[in-house]
């Protein structure tokens, strides 16, 4: 490995490792403001590929929890509770 790529794997490991590597390389690169595909090539050269989830689970963003309700909510008819006596 380059001193880049000790330096990368280092910063890496301190982000993955208190979050007990349930994270993502996207989230990661994303993080850590540079590419995945760097990132990987760090994470397979130090044995450390099978430790990140492979994709990011349904609702873990708020963002995009509150943007898919908006969107179920939105195609809902809503009732006065007069309506629903």
């Amino acid at each position: 490995m380059t001193p880049r790529q000790s330096a990368l794997a280092y910063r890496l490991w301190a982000y993955a490792k208190p979050l007990g590597w349930a994270c993502s390389l996207a989230e990661a690169a994303e993080a850590l403001d540079c590419p995945r595909a760097e990132l990987g090539t760090v994470a397979k050269a130090k044995g450390w590929s099978n430790r990140f989830r492979s994709t990011e689970p349904y609702f873990r963003d708020i963002k995009k929890h509150i943007i898919l309700s908006r969107a179920f909510v939105t195609e809902i008819p809503i009732r006065s509770q007069a309506a629903l006596d």
